[in-house]
This record gives C-alpha cells, sequence and structure tokens, in this order.
C-alpha cells in the first residue's frame, strides 16, 4: 500500500481527493446545465458525507458489541484508496452508458399520464395502504412475511404516487385539492416511517417530494432541506432506544397507532435535548450518534483489517439472495429474508450479537459488502453495478420521452440508492425488479393514449401491447 511511503499526510491527501472525486458530478452537471435529477451528483455526495468527511472529523475509531476498537492510518487508507477506485468505477460506468453508442439502442418506458386516471391511482394507492394497515392487526401470523412484502410494494407506490401528484402541482396542472392531497400524503407516509424507527423510511417521501419539485420548478427547497436535516438531528440521539422500545412492543405483541409511537419518538427526542441544552449532557454526546451513523469509511476500514485475517472472503455467499429475489413472497412464504448479508456482517464481525440483530440493523455498505466477498475485486464489482444500474433506469424511465408516469417511478426508485449506500445489495438492488413492474404495470392503465398516438417514439411498452393482445 501507499501507506509504506510513510508519509503523514497522505490520510489526508487521499481524503481531499476522495472528496474531489465525490465533487466531479456535481461540477459536471452544473458546468453543462444539466437538467433532470441530478441523480450521480447526488448520490456521489452522499458518499463524500459518509466516507470522505469522517475522516476529517471522527476518530479512527470502530464501536463493536462490547469494545470500541482503534484504526490504524494504515487501514484508514486503505480504504479510502478503494474508495477512491470504487467512486471512479461508478462515475466511468454511469456516463460510459450514457454516450451516443449506447443511450440511443435503449428502450423508454413511455408513460405520458391522464390526469384523471393519474389521479384515481394516487388516491387509490393512498386508500389501499390504509386497508392493508387495517388488514394487518388482523391477519394470521404466519402470513406476516408475505402482508409485508406486499406492504412494502404498496408503500413504493406511495411514492411513485408522490411524484405523480408533484407534477401535477409543480406544473400547475393540479387544483388546489391536488396541492392539499399531495402534502397530506407526505405527512401520513412519515408518520408511518418515524413508526418503524427507521429514520430512512421517514425520509423517503419527502426526498421524493423534493425530487420531483427540483425536476419541474428547478428550485431548490432550501428551507425543506434545512428542516429535514433539523430532524434528523434531533431524533438520532434516541434512535437507538426507540428501536429497541419498538421490537420489545414486537415481542410483547402490543400495538399502538403510528402517531403513538411517532409521539412517543419525539418526546424522547426533546428529553434528550432538553438534558443537553441543561448541561446534563456534552455537545459531544448529544452529536455522536449522528455522525457515527454517517461515517462509513471507518466501517470500511475495520472490514478490511479483518478481512481475510480474521473473517474469511465469502466469494459471493452474501449474495445468494439474488438467486430467488424474482419470487414474490406470496408464492414461496419460506424464501429467505432479504436482510441475511448485514446480519452476517454484524454478528461475524463483533458488532452485535444474534440477539441484536432481532431488534437493530446494521448496514454493511455497499463497498464493505464487495470487499466481504472478493476484496477489491469485489469493490469494484459493486460500484460497476450501481453505476451501470442507475443510469439505465435514468435513461428507460427519466428521460424525456418517459413522460410524467415514468419520471414518478424512476425518483421514487432513485432515493432508495441514497439511503442504500449503507445497506446490502440484496437490501437495495433486491426489490428494484418487482417494484418496477408493479409501477409500469399499474400505471399503464393511467397513461395518455392519445398522447401516445400523437408521440411515437422508442419505447419497451410496444412488445407488452402486442403481447396483451394476442400478437
Amino acid at each position: 500500500m501507499l501507506a509504506s511511503l510513510d508519509y503523514p499526510f497522505f490520510k489526508y491527501f487521499l481524503a481531499l481527493l476522495l472528496l474531489d472525486v465525490c465533487l466531479y458530478p456535481a461540477y459536471r452537471y452544473l458546468m453543462h446545465c444539466e437538467s433532470g435529477v441530478p441523480t450521480l451528483p447526488l448520490l456521489c455526495l452522499a458518499y463524500a458525507v459518509q466516507f470522505a468527511l469522517p475522516i476529517l472529523t471522527r476518530e479512527q475509531v470502530m464501536p463493536v458489541a462490547f469494545d470500541v476498537i482503534s484504526l490504524g492510518d494504515t487501514e484508514v487508507e486503505a480504504a479510502s484508496l478503494m474508495a477512491i477506485i470504487g467512486l471512479v468505477v461508478l462515475q466511468a460506468t454511469f456516463y460510459l452508458m450514457r454516450t451516443q453508442g449506447i443511450a440511443q439502442n435503449l428502450p423508454v418506458a413511455a408513460l405520458p399520464l391522464n390526469k384523471r386516471r393519474a389521479v384515481i391511482f394516487c388516491v387509490g394507492v393512498f386508500a389501499l395502504s390504509f386497508l392493508m394497515r387495517a388488514v394487518e392487526s388482523l391477519i394470521i401470523e404466519g402470513f406476516g412475511l408475505q402482508l409485508n412484502a406486499v406492504l412494502n410494494l404498496i408503500q413504493n407506490q406511495v411514492l411513485v404516487a408522490i411524484g405523480i401528484l408533484g407534477w401535477l402541482v409543480y406544473t400547475s396542472r393540479g387544483a388546489r385539492w391536488h396541492k392539499a392531497l399531495l402534502y397530506t400524503i407526505v405527512a401520513v407516509a412519515m408518520v408511518r416511517g418515524s413508526a418503524t424507527s427507521m429514520m430512512e423510511s421517514m425520509l423517503l417521501p419527502v426526498m421524493v417530494l423534493f425530487a420531483t419539485k427540483w425536476v419541474y420548478t428547478r428550485r431548490v427547497p432550501l428551507f425543506g432541506f434545512i428542516a429535514v436535516a433539523g430532524l434528523m438531528i434531533f431524533l438520532s440521539p434516541v434512535k437507538g432506544a426507540f428501536r429497541a422500545m419498538v421490537g420489545q412492543e414486537m415481542e410483547a405483541a402490543k400495538q399502538s397507532t403510528a402517531v403513538e409511537r411517532s409521539m412517543l419518538w419525539l418526546d424522547q427526542a426533546a428529553e434528550f435535548w432538553t438534558e443537553s441544552l441543561t448541561g446534563e449532557r456534552t455537545l459531544a454526546e448529544s452529536t455522536s450518534d449522528i455522525t457515527s451513523r454517517t461515517d462509513l469509511i471507518h466501517q470500511f476500514a475495520y472490514i478490511y483489517s479483518a478481512t481475510p485475517s480474521v473473517v474469511p472472503f465469502q466469494n459471493g455467499g452474501t449474495y445468494k439472495y439474488f438467486a430467488v429475489a424474482l419470487i414474490p413472497r406470496a408464492l414461496w412464504p419460506g424464501k429467505p429474508v432479504a436482510n441475511s448479508a448485514n446480519s452476517f456482517y454484524a454478528i461475524n464481525y463483533g458488532i452485535t450479537t444474534e440477539e441484536g440483530v432481532q431488534t437493530s440493523s446494521f448496514g454493511a455498505s455497499l463497498i464493505g459488502e464487495g470487499y466481504i466477498n472478493f476484496g477489491l475485486l469485489g469493490v469494484l464489482l459493486a460500484m460497476t453495478m450501481q453505476g451501470l444500474i442507475l443510469s439505465l433506469l435514468e435513461q428507460v424511465f427519466g428521460g424525456v420521452n418517459a413522460g410524467a408516469g415514468g419520471m414518478a417511478i424512476f425518483i421514487a426508485i432513485f432515493v432508495s440508492f441514497l439511503n442504500g449506500i449503507g445497506s446490502s445489495a440484496e437490501l437495495m438492488f433486491g426489490g428494484i425488479i418487482q417494484n418496477l413492474l408493479c409501477s409500469a404495470v399499474l400505471l399503464w392503465w393511467a397513461r395518455d393514449r392519445m398522447q401516445r398516438r400523437l408521440r411515437p417514439i422508442r419505447s419497451f411498452s410496444a412488445p407488452l401491447v402486442s403481447a396483451l393482445k394476442g400478437g
């Protein structure tokens, strides 16, 4: 490794180089005056926050189940170097897929929407989400996993509905009640997300809202970003305690509403910050949780230090879920759980115990999981797949000819990329195809047929029509 040169500043040089690599897509986006969702710039900014900045702002330590392990400069430098190489590969793959020779041969999801049917879709999905929540409390215990899989599909359709209503509101096609419905759905989805104790689930609806507003107005909701950042800082310190409470409630089969759980989280956070402001807690203690959760570079350095000396390379073992990912759980109740890779990492690397993974989630990160399987080659493969899939989705569903339906589907899928950096590949990519198919089939009914006749374009929807008509 380059660390053998024994330059004291080398670690910080790599941190700044990593930061520059992460900022390049944003610079390119602004200099080329690109339009649409800034997918790669946002993704790489997320990498900057979680991989580059922690080197400059946090200690070189990794908290594990019963200890805190100090990391050496060699491990951090190696992790930084691999992250730089991986991000260069991700960006190169993304931009390569956009070259004319490849892009012009890609199909387009032609889903321009009929306004009336689009609104019916949004209202129907919103109502169905309430119905499924009611059924959840009555369902037989053995069907819990199947129901949860259906609920996840519906949750993604709620995100698509936010994108569609955003199209109506931000292009002035909708009425006032459309705007009221939009913000109602966002608020309800955030409350439901917070009730799961997963902050990512709480933030997804508002992230879709912000991205949709940018696409159709080219304006950044600065106040909204500040409010969301403030909410994250406010809730993060008590996230672990709240999640443990939710886990205990599930074990005791208690039934509290989403609003009650959300209010409890707010009450716990208010109590925590009251103690902090009155001097009962230090500022470092108050902010340590949120900063640690955004620190993936030291986690990656820890994985590097323990692989394969402590934990052998898995040689693709954590990717086995992809062999069954397309099979609906409704057809296969015994289908493996998609969180197995994160659980493997948490238990075998000493992050927590087998009991701990039952109530808490510990993400391996895409880069970390790649290294766990194949070393540096695994990092390159993970980043290549991320760049390839993101670029394909953007061009197929996020292009101009894809219509409002395609754009709504793309935005709903894209936000999972931002949240998936710190998770495993099976959670990030496993449900993409199912969600895409479900959304495309449902929105096929809501498409604007007249607009399609007036604007014939290359589309993979044409063969589908022929098949439905019997050839």
